[in-house]
């Protein structure tokens, strides 16, 4: 193990607690506060981090060049911010379990993607990853199909 896999597997927990907290809070309160707290507060802790890590005149140079700026605002704005708004507001109705699986099919999607539009091809270990997380998506789907089939069977025999 070393430093990235540390950070990584530090990210993964923050992933985690976030998704966790995000459909606690989004029963209890409306879609759009809620997100404006998380953008705000990580948009602070951020410019915070940015301060104390990066160097200065790597920050103010790249400000200063409009493809960057654009690429900000595009990532700011639909996939951070919309993103956000739209996780709080549909977790209010589903599990945080199948909001997670939802973000695991991310690098499915990416492969997927980088295959129909570049002809980019899967190693073996990327294959068998693409396998694992449908499997995983399949497996934790079985209770539900469980209480699903018992409750037809339930109404088919009165």
């Amino acid at each position: 193990m070393n430093i990235g896999d540390g950070l990584v597997l530090i990210c993964a927990i923050g992933f985690a607690l976030h998704i966790v907290y995000t459909g606690k809070f989004s029963n209890k309160h409306k879609a759009l506060p809620l997100t404006i707290i998380q953008l705000l507060t990580v948009s602070l802790l951020s410019f915070i981090s940015a301060g104390l890590f990066e160097r200065s005149s790597i920050v103010s140079t790249a400000l200063l060049n409009m493809d960057v700026l654009i690429a900000l605002a595009v990532t700011s704005i639909l996939a951070t911010a919309l993103a956000f708004l739209l996780q709080t507001k549909f977790q209010q109705i589903t599990t945080a379990a199948r909001v997670a699986l939802i973000f695991a099919m991310e690098p499915v999607f990416a492969a997927l993607t980088a295959f129909l539009l570049i002809n980019e091809r899967l190693t073996t270990n990327g294959l068998i990853g693409c396998f694992l997380i449908f499997l995983a998506m399949i497996v934790s789907e079985l209770p539900n199909m469980k209480i699903l089939k018992t409750s037809i069977n339930q109404e088919t025999s009165l």
